[in-house]
């Protein structure tokens, strides 16, 4: 169905160690399908710096654990049975506003970017893209970019 990849390495026998990192990116994944949350639960999970919140299987549950969870980046697929990830982005973004939320989609095309970025969607990632890459850019979105620290970026 996608290219989440199912090669992306799994724990040792026991599962990854918990950790417990107090500024860990805080992140909500929400996909209708089990199996990709899982591995993308998974893959943040053998990353230092991210700490899964919450999962959630559609929009209107999204919307409830956002506003339980408090995360600072909410996962989301678009193409979700009952209220999609659309409809969900705007009542999220009032639960939790200062979260960034990146979309997640199997179908990406210019009008469904467009839309998504309109009604709040900070990114807009394909499911096609490599599971390898998904941490950067979950961090990306939530650490400065450094310009400001750099001296070098400065002009007089």
């Amino acid at each position: 169905m996608t290219a989440l990849s199912p090669f992306y390495p799994l724990p040792e026998a026991g599962g990854a160690p918990d950790r417990v990192d107090p500024v860990a990116v805080r992140v909500l994944i929400v996909d209708d399908d089990p199996k990709i949350r899982r591995i993308i639960s998974i893959c943040l999970s053998l990353e230092s710096g991210f700490e899964v919140v919450g999962e959630a299987s559609g929009g209107a549950e999204a919307v409830k654990l956002a506003a339980t969870s408090r995360p600072d980046v909410v996962l989301l697929d678009l193409e979700m049975p009952g209220m999609n990830g659309l409809a969900a982005m705007p009542a999220i973004r009032r639960e939790v506003p200062d979260a960034k939320i990146a979309v997640l989609s199997a179908f990406p095309d210019p009008f469904t970017l467009g839309d998504a970025l309109s009604r709040g969607a900070d990114t807009y990632l394909d499911k096609a893209m490599g599971l390898a890459e998904l941490p950067a850019v979950l961090r990306s979105l939530v650490e400065p970019d450094g310009q400001d620290d750099d001296p070098s970026s400065l002009t007089p």
